[in-house]
Protein backbone atom coordinates (compact mmCIF):
# COMPACT_ATOMS: atom_id res chain seq x y z
CA UNK A 1 0.00 0.00 0.00
CA UNK A 2 1.11 3.21 -0.74
CA UNK A 3 1.18 5.91 1.65
CA UNK A 4 2.21 9.71 1.37
CA UNK A 5 1.54 12.89 3.54
CA UNK A 6 1.02 16.96 2.58
CA UNK A 7 3.93 18.66 3.97
CA UNK A 8 1.81 19.95 6.62
CA UNK A 9 1.75 16.34 7.92
CA UNK A 10 5.20 15.42 7.28
CA UNK A 11 6.55 18.33 9.36
CA UNK A 12 4.33 17.45 11.97
CA UNK A 13 5.50 14.12 12.50
CA UNK A 14 9.28 14.74 11.46
CA UNK A 15 9.06 17.80 14.18
CA UNK A 16 11.28 16.95 17.08
CA UNK A 17 12.83 13.69 15.05
CA UNK A 18 16.82 13.40 15.35
CA UNK A 19 17.37 13.38 11.59
CA UNK A 20 19.58 14.76 9.90
CA UNK A 21 19.56 17.63 7.21
CA UNK A 22 19.95 14.61 4.16
CA UNK A 23 18.02 12.29 5.63
CA UNK A 24 14.92 14.70 5.89
CA UNK A 25 15.13 15.53 2.35
CA UNK A 26 15.03 12.23 1.14
CA UNK A 27 11.69 11.19 3.44
CA UNK A 28 10.10 14.38 2.41
CA UNK A 29 11.19 13.19 -1.18
CA UNK A 30 9.52 10.21 -0.70
CA UNK A 31 6.66 10.57 1.64
CA UNK A 32 5.57 14.21 0.21
CA UNK A 33 7.01 14.35 -3.40
CA UNK A 34 6.32 10.31 -4.16
CA UNK A 35 10.18 10.06 -5.23
CA UNK A 36 11.29 6.03 -4.98
CA UNK A 37 13.69 5.23 -2.48
CA UNK A 38 16.63 4.87 -4.36
CA UNK A 39 15.65 8.18 -6.25
CA UNK A 40 15.80 10.00 -2.67
CA UNK A 41 18.96 7.91 -2.22
CA UNK A 42 20.63 9.18 -5.09
CA UNK A 43 19.80 12.65 -4.89
CA UNK A 44 20.53 12.48 -0.99
CA UNK A 45 23.58 9.77 -1.05
CA UNK A 46 21.77 8.55 2.34
CA UNK A 47 21.26 4.60 2.17
CA UNK A 48 17.94 3.34 0.47
CA UNK A 49 17.59 0.93 3.78
CA UNK A 50 17.65 3.59 6.26
CA UNK A 51 15.32 5.44 3.96
CA UNK A 52 12.98 2.68 4.18
CA UNK A 53 13.48 2.39 7.87
CA UNK A 54 12.58 5.72 8.67
CA UNK A 55 9.40 6.31 6.41
CA UNK A 56 7.94 3.13 7.85
CA UNK A 57 8.52 4.95 11.58
CA UNK A 58 7.24 8.04 10.10
CA UNK A 59 4.39 5.87 8.72
CA UNK A 60 3.30 4.42 12.12
CA UNK A 61 4.40 7.48 14.21
CA UNK A 62 1.40 8.91 11.64
CA UNK A 63 -1.27 6.54 12.51
CA UNK A 64 -0.81 6.73 15.51
CA UNK A 65 -1.29 10.59 15.99
CA UNK A 66 -4.41 10.28 13.27
CA UNK A 67 -6.21 7.57 15.47
CA UNK A 68 -9.48 8.24 17.07
CA UNK A 69 -9.53 8.23 21.08
CA UNK A 70 -9.41 4.81 22.23
CA UNK A 71 -8.39 2.93 19.00
CA UNK A 72 -5.33 0.86 18.84
CA UNK A 73 -2.71 0.54 16.07
CA UNK A 74 -0.78 -1.78 14.78
CA UNK A 75 1.61 -3.36 12.71
CA UNK A 76 0.46 -6.85 10.57
CA UNK A 77 2.37 -9.37 8.30
CA UNK A 78 0.54 -11.04 5.24
CA UNK A 79 1.13 -13.00 2.19
CA UNK A 80 1.13 -10.77 -0.87
CA UNK A 81 -2.00 -12.80 -2.21
CA UNK A 82 -3.90 -11.10 0.61
CA UNK A 83 -3.22 -7.84 -0.85
CA UNK A 84 -6.67 -6.80 -2.17
CA UNK A 85 -8.18 -8.22 0.64
CA UNK A 86 -6.11 -5.70 3.51
CA UNK A 87 -6.77 -3.00 1.02
CA UNK A 88 -10.23 -3.27 1.27
CA UNK A 89 -9.93 -3.40 5.19
CA UNK A 90 -7.97 -0.49 5.28
CA UNK A 91 -9.69 1.64 3.35
CA UNK A 92 -12.96 0.43 5.11
CA UNK A 93 -11.60 1.24 8.72
CA UNK A 94 -10.64 4.76 7.26
CA UNK A 95 -13.41 5.64 6.72
CA UNK A 96 -15.08 4.30 9.76
CA UNK A 97 -12.36 6.17 11.26
CA UNK A 98 -12.94 9.58 9.43
CA UNK A 99 -16.73 8.94 10.28
CA UNK A 100 -15.84 8.64 14.28
CA UNK A 101 -13.39 11.97 14.29
CA UNK A 102 -16.65 14.07 12.06
CA UNK A 103 -19.01 12.66 14.91
CA UNK A 104 -17.06 13.70 17.90
CA UNK A 105 -15.73 17.26 16.32
CA UNK A 106 -20.22 17.51 16.00
CA UNK A 107 -20.51 16.79 19.26
CA UNK A 108 -23.46 15.10 20.88
CA UNK A 109 -26.72 16.46 18.78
Amino acid sequence: MKFFLTREEFYTIAKGRKFGDDMLQALYMVLVQHHKYQEAADQTGVNVQMIGKNCRRLRQAYLESSAPEGWLTTKVSYPPSMQSDVDALLAKLEIMKIKQIRDQEQGPS
